[in-house]
């Protein structure tokens, strides 16, 4: 959970329409606060219910497709689902045509999913909560949402997730599945090993030869501050399956915010935010940025 949150609210709006040669643009358009689709079409209670009960968004994330300029998307935390799970969950919000209308949902795998896929994704039964979104497209129409799942009380359970959509072109995204990428240990919040703070980036290169590639990197918390860093784990299958998280982070203390960037041939850059603690409690490093890079397709990093 990120401690700073960035309102997207009731009142949601997203300036990010380009109007096409010769038209005018549409403007700001509403992204939040439309009826709610449950990706296969069905309902369940906090379906229903988000479509009526106007509740707040926060920490926001939004792009448009490579392939199609006309596909965009949105996620969000949303609290449309606290009155019937207790918990905030992954928003997914869609646009066909360029940002002029919105259609609102949730991630699958909530608690009161009723629908196969949704029972099927490993989020289903052990969290009710997930957020702090991030989105990425590959080159063959697929887009990757990534966030974290949890629980405010014991067991925590704080984990890393990918989902990935099928989205070539058409009125809708086709929801395909959920990995988990990192496991949190069912220990009180905050107190064992809870993971936070996640970004991703797909390899889209025209010249790379890991082209497809899925990069997570996100903040590992534990009750004991020397084993705090910042982790990275790929996909080279399209996000079904993901490697053993690799700490990128040599500092012992207060590393978290990372970041991805990959270049046009392939070339890993992950940055992050390093914090400066008190050393008379060994905690001896200084406030900076740190970056490692990879080019053998994230296999293995350079040295902070």
């Amino acid at each position: 959970m990120r401690r700073v949150l960035i309102a997207l609210g009731a009142c949601a709006a997203m300036g990010l329409v380009t109007a096409a040669p010769g038209t005018a643009s549409p403007g700001d358009v509403k992204v939040s606060d439309q009826a709610y689709v449950r990706h296969d079409g069905g309902s369940d209670a906090t379906i229903a219910d988000c479509s009526t009960n106007n509740r707040q968004q926060n920490e926001p994330t939004a792009t448009v497709a490579p392939q199609d300029t006309s596909l965009m998307s949105s996620g969000a935390n949303d609290y449309c689902s606290v009155p019937t799970m207790g918990g905030t969950w992954a928003g997914f919000y869609y646009s066909a045509d360029g940002g002029t209308t919105w259609i609102n949902s949730l991630l699958p795998g909530y608690p009161t999913d009723t629908s196969a896929e949704g029972q099927a994704s490993p989020l289903f039964g052990r969290v009710n909560n997930a957020g702090d979104p991030v989105q990425a497209w590959d080159n063959d129409g697929h887009l990757f949402y990534s966030g974290i799942a949890f629980n405010r009380a014991r067991p925590a359970r704080g984990s890393i997730w990918v989902a990935r959509y099928n989205w070539p072109s058409g009125p809708s995204p086709d929801y395909e599945f959920t990995s988990l990428v990192a496991r949190g240990t069912p220990s009180p919040i905050f107190l064992g090993v809870f993971h936070d703070k996640v970004q991703m980036e797909v390899d889209r290169g025209a010249d790379s030869p890991h082209d497809g590639n899925v990069y997570v990197c996100w903040a590992r918390f534990t009750a004991s501050g020397p084993n705090n860093g910042v982790f990275l784990s790929r996909s080279t299958d399209g996000g079904q399956t993901f490697s053993n998280p690799q700490k990128i982070s040599e500092s012992v203390h207060g590393s978290q915010f990372c970041d991805i960037a990959v270049t046009r041939n392939g070339t890993v850059y992950v940055a992050w935010r390093q914090y400066a603690f008190n050393p008379d409690s060994g905690q001896r490093q200084d406030n900076a940025v740190a970056w490692v890079k990879s080019t053998n397709g994230g296999r293995s990093f350079t040295k902070p």
